[in-house]
């Protein structure tokens, strides 16, 4: 068996690699770079004849070990003189690449100090166009309500005309009250400083003397009248309260006696009813079932397999319409 490769075909977009990812072409854009530059070892064919028939010379001839590592030094000097220019052409390369990004990296700088310098112009625009609209509709509600303020002063009033103010001999009678207050309180303690020593300087009149028995039996009298025209009050009071309950109770009667004497009317107008639409239905099942067994007797009897359409009701008003409208024509 051959050990055979796939190989894209040429139609694909991208051809897969061991080296390929998706994201690969996410990060870059699809921009492409050129490969890392790395050291590759291999051994050099060119010139190998040569070298090998001078080594076999050397051991032909049996020459030294020293003849031996001088040409080994030849040879290695060559190998690493070359080394070195290719050291030299890398670090070139290098320096190449970081003066490169460099100025890459100085451009985007640039470029983003331009951004950031066109992005705070204007948004320093966009602030003053703001700004200056705000102060606009500032103004213009200032004026606005300036030319309401003078429109509105300049109608008649909503309720009329104000009302009048203080009058002078209003105002200096209000400033006066306080002073003829005092006055009269002066007045006032006045007097009764006085009635108090003309009390004190009077002398005590003597007390009543009562006779206790009389007092008692004066005392009993009034209480026993009192008690009495109580009696006699709440006595009243019951009666009329007894009275206004049985009052109460009569027409509550009365209106239970009116209640049950409709029901009991509506319960017989309802059982009427009833018995007069129970009789209506009966007569209409009798009638119903009457035309049915005739319509049964009247069917026609079918003969050697052949049965007899039957009309419908339809087909029989209609023949029935068609008679009456003959028959009237």
């Amino acid at each position: 068996l051959k050990n055979t490769r796939h190989v894209a075909p040429a139609s694909m977009l991208f051809p897969l690699s061991s080296s390929w990812s998706s994201s690969q072409l996410f990060q870059r854009s699809f921009e492409t770079s050129p490969p890392v530059a790395r050291r590759v070892w291999r051994n050099d064919s060119v010139g190998a004849s040569e070298r090998a028939a001078v080594l076999h010379r050397l051991i032909a001839d049996g020459k030294p070990y020293e003849k031996h590592l001088e040409l080994a030094g030849q040879h290695s000097e060559k190998i690493r003189l070359q080394h070195l220019q290719n050291a030299k052409d890398y670090k070139g390369r290098l320096q190449d690449m970081q003066v490169r990004l460099g100025e890459k990296a100085q451009a985007e700088r640039r470029s983003l100090q331009r951004s950031m310098s066109e992005y705070e112009l204007k948004r320093k625009q966009r602030d003053d166009a703001v700004a200056r609209e705000l102060k606009a509709t500032a103004q213009d509600f200032v004026a606005w309500k300036k030319d309401m303020e003078s429109r509105v002063s300049g109608l008649p009033k909503v309720h009329g005309e104000p009302p009048a103010g203080e009058s002078v001999e209003r105002a200096e009678q209000r400033q006066q009250l306080p002073g003829q207050l005092a006055e009269t309180s002066k007045r006032y303690f006045a007097q009764r400083r006085d009635m108090m020593q003309r009390l004190a300087s009077q002398s005590a009149s003597p007390p009543v003397v009562r006779k206790a028995a009389e007092d008692e039996a004066t005392r009993k009298a009034l209480g026993l009248a009192k008690i009495s025209t109580q009696a006699q009050e709440y006595g009243a009071f019951l009666q009329e309260m007894h009275a206004r309950h049985d009052e109460r109770v009569q027409e509550a009667r009365r209106s239970l006696a009116a209640q049950e004497k409709e029901a009991r009317e509506c319960a017989r107008d309802g059982r009427s009813t009833l018995e007069a639409r129970l009789a209506e239905e009966q007569r209409l099942a009798k009638e119903e079932l009457a035309q049915v067994v005739a319509r049964a007797h009247s069917r026609s009897r079918g003969y050697a397999g052949y049965h007899p359409v039957e009309k419908s009701y339809r087909r029989l008003r209609e023949e029935e319409a068609e008679r009456t409208l003959i028959n009237g024509g």
